[in-house]
């Protein structure tokens, strides 16, 4: 009886011995750099102003200068993970809350006083099991859903150069205390646990799901405090440095405009996995579907699979790719004074997830 009950479990139930997450790459309207990836600049022969005050930067390869944002391969990526759950059929209902009961397969689960802190280097993989088991429902899974934190989160730093000369910096204004005039520099980076909102609304405060408020702010062309990034000749780590290099977040206040609150986008297709339609649904702590830009503190990626995911005792690996390349931009702005250029922030949009599995019989290769 013993045996018989061990042989029924060891069929219903897989262990995997990995659950990897990493970045993808980009394939957008990516900002146009020298070979090094110092972003270029169209000045005026200038190291401090720019030539054209409708955009400055390019997205087609230096045809021509007329962006003020352009998408980069951020160093470091940051979400809180909450549930990560495989379904049998579609969970997504259009302004509502997701069906959570069609996903039976648990992948992670975690409370909200307690997510996964999910930091992810350019190029490398995390695991995140952090050493525990996985086990996953043998079946054939259609939808997917991962349910994260909406304060998302990029650490990275960039340097900027003249179009008329690409040996030459442009001096780029940066996040400063209120009253002190910006932080100017060829080099600007990220400020440790400055905050934006999606739809650039007006300062104000939001907490997490895991219970921590942040003070958010709307970057403002001369108001060097309301800056997202800030700029030097050289990357500031020290600690509590008003200037310090960190993960700077981006809240998902809505998935509409700045006016009405939207708390859902229907299926698009998603441009990191052809054939994959995704949708996204802001929720409340409950899981309900959230009804203002306050009790939003979760976002759910939901994903129509391109062909159904087969998890067998076959199964050895299971692997989540979190497209972040292709939707974080570089935001700049004129600061209003002589035609000097603002680093406005890093723009984190709602990600893209791409799963793949591996057998035995792949030899290895994630599918």
């Amino acid at each position: 009886m013993k045996n018989k009950l061990f042989n029924t479990i060891f069929f219903l139930t897989i262990f995997l011995g990995t659950l990897l997450i990493s970045q993808s790459s980009s394939y957008a309207e990516v900002c146009h750099t020298t070979s090094e990836g110092k972003v270029i600049v169209q000045d005026n022969s200038s190291a401090t102003a720019v030539s054209d005050t409708d955009g400055s930067i390019s997205i087609d390869g230096g045809t021509s200068f007329v962006a003020d944002n352009c998408l980069v391969s951020p160093l470091f990526y940051r979400m809180e993970g909450y549930e990560i759950r495989l379904c049998t059929s579609d969970p997504y209902v259009s302004d509502a809350t997701p069906l959570i009961e069609k996903c039976t397969a648990k992948i992670v689960s975690r409370p909200d006083s307690n997510p996964k802190i999910i930091e992810i280097p350019l190029g490398e993989e995390v695991d995140m099991l952090d050493g525990e088991d996985l086990l996953i429902t043998a079946g054939t899974y259609t939808h997917a859903i991962l349910i994260g934190g909406n304060h998302l989160a990029v650490k990275h730093n960039v340097e900027f150069v003249r179009n008329s000369n690409n040996a030459l910096g442009f001096k780029m204004d940066g996040f400063n205390e209120a009253g002190e005039g910006p932080k100017t520099g060829v080099k600007c980076w990220t400020v440790k646990d400055a905050a934006t909102t999606y739809n650039n609304l007006a300062g104000s405060t939001h907490t997490s799901a895991a219970g921590t408020t942040r003070t958010y702010t709307s970057p403002t062309p001369g108001a060097e405090e309301s800056l997202g990034l800030t700029c030097g000749a050289a990357i500031v780590t020290t600690v509590d440095d008003p200037q310090e290099y960190g993960f700077q977040f981006e809240i998902i206040d809505s998935m509409g405009g700045s006016g009405n609150f939207v708390a859902y986008s229907d299926y698009q297709t998603d441009e990191y996995d052809s054939g994959t339609e995704r949708a996204f649904v802001l929720l409340q702590s409950s899981g309900a579907i959230a009804t203002t830009r306050a009790n939003a503190n979760k976002i759910a990626y939901i994903a129509a699979l391109p062909a159904p995911m087969n998890i067998s005792e076959q199964t050895i690996g299971f692997k989540i790719l979190i497209a972040t390349n292709a939707t974080v931009s570089l935001d700049t702005q004129l600061s209003g004074t002589n035609n000097t250029l603002e680093a406005k922030k890093m723009g984190v949009d709602p990600f893209g997830v791409k799963f793949q599995t591996q057998t035995r019989r792949s030899r290895g290769t994630w599918r």
